[in-house]
């Protein structure tokens, strides 16, 4: 495993990643960039608002205001993914988008930008130690106690 430097952290957000939507072509596609830290973080505060350190009651939940708040809150990921090669996007041209091209894309933006929760398999890859030693003790020497 090698060392990743600052520089190299921070081109990050130079990616790009190509996705298809022949939903606007037969070739059509889309470029989409990682979203920061930060920009995930907006993200989060604009789907939780002022519930994200409040307890809710089941029967309080205002399931209307939970699929609004979710679109919102992709919306405005999207608008921020799609926003490459001086393109701006706004999370009102998203709300344009073809049924399910919004969806498809936020998948995508998901996996690049880490927010989608990784398989055990992709898990495993992540790691140094092979499956087969994870969970084994360590061999650790035995202070003298005296």
């Amino acid at each position: 495993m090698s060392r990743v430097k600052k520089e190299a952290v921070l081109k990050g957000i130079e990616h790009r990643e190509r996705v298809p939507v022949p939903e606007l072509g037969k070739d059509g596609y889309l470029l989409i960039r990682p979203l920061t830290d930060a920009e995930a973080l907006e993200v989060k505060r604009v789907l939780f608002k002022d519930r994200l350190f409040q307890r809710v009651a089941k029967d309080d939940v205002d399931l209307v205001e939970v699929i609004n708040r979710d679109a919102e809150a992709k919306a405005l990921a999207l608008s921020i993914a799609l926003s490459v090669d001086d393109e701006k996007w706004m999370p009102e041209d998203v709300q344009k988008l073809p049924g399910g091209v919004p969806e498809r894309l936020y998948e995508v933006l998901s996996k690049i930008s880490g927010l989608a929760p990784k398989t055990p398999t992709e898990e495993a890859k992540d790691t140094e130690a092979p499956l087969e030693t994870k969970n084994k003790p360590m061999d650790i020497p035995a202070k003298n106690v005296t």
